[in-house]
């Protein structure tokens, strides 16, 4: 608590940082956020910490608002001169009402930066072509399009032009949600963005500390004081 020497006012020095909410210890929330980055599950995180079910999911969501943040103010468009842009929709995952009776599809785009190596998935309604061309030219800079057949080769043997990079990216995605909830049933697109933040900042599992730091880094930059 700052107090004023001159009026007795006092004010939390947390007050509009990312632990105005947080009436936990200092320590125990970097702990929450190491457990986060580290991607372990909320149940460990709450056991260990010793809070409550709610306390560790609410965090954790805090958390991932923290890589939405970030992947809409890093966002550029992709593509230009002679970078090539592979770009590919998926079924990322099915909503049911009961098993066997499927009610939705969650379509998403993905694009794919193969000079730059990151990518971009996009929500969208449907697989119309109108659809997703509006979806290229909202993410891609000029291009000149091409196409490869899957049905008849996997790299076009005319033009080399193939979805390998986009496929893998798309993989490195799905590996991620399927790790976290074995089914991708009830996934919050905010967990789709926090495994795109994950991809797009090279996070990986053996550089827990670097990317510990990244991501403190990340809050101070959206919570400036």
């Amino acid at each position: 608590i700052w107090r004023c020497n001159s009026c007795s006012k006092t004010i939390s020095i947390r007050k509009d940082t990312f632990l105005e909410k947080c009436h936990l210890t200092v320590f125990t929330l970097f702990q929450i956020i190491a457990d986060f980055i580290s991607e372990l599950p909320v149940t460990c995180s709450m056991s260990w910490n010793n809070i409550s079910n709610d306390t560790a999911i609410q965090w954790y969501e805090y958390c991932r608002e923290i890589c939405s943040v970030m992947l809409l103010k890093d966002k550029k468009k992709l593509g230009g001169l002679n970078h090539t842009v592979q770009v590919d929709e998926s079924l990322l995952f099915k909503k049911k009402y009961e098993v066997g009776r499927m009610v939705d599809k969650f379509w998403v785009i993905g694009f794919y930066d193969v000079t730059q190596k990151n990518g971009y998935l996009q929500h969208i309604t449907d697989r119309k072509a109108e659809t997703l061309e509006a979806a290229i030219i909202e993410n891609k800079l000029g291009y000149i399009h091409g196409t490869v057949n899957h049905s008849q080769n996997f790299v076009d043997p005319v033009s080399g032009v193939c979805t390998n990079s986009v496929e893998a990216f798309w993989s490195r995605i799905k590996r991620r949600l399927k790790y976290k909830s074995g089914s991708c049933g009830n996934m919050k697109w905010s967990h789709i963005d926090e495994a795109m933040y994950r991809d797009y900042y090279d996070m990986k599992c053996e550089n827990s500390w670097e990317n510990f730091q990244t991501f403190i880094k990340h809050i101070a930059e959206i919570y400036p004081q």
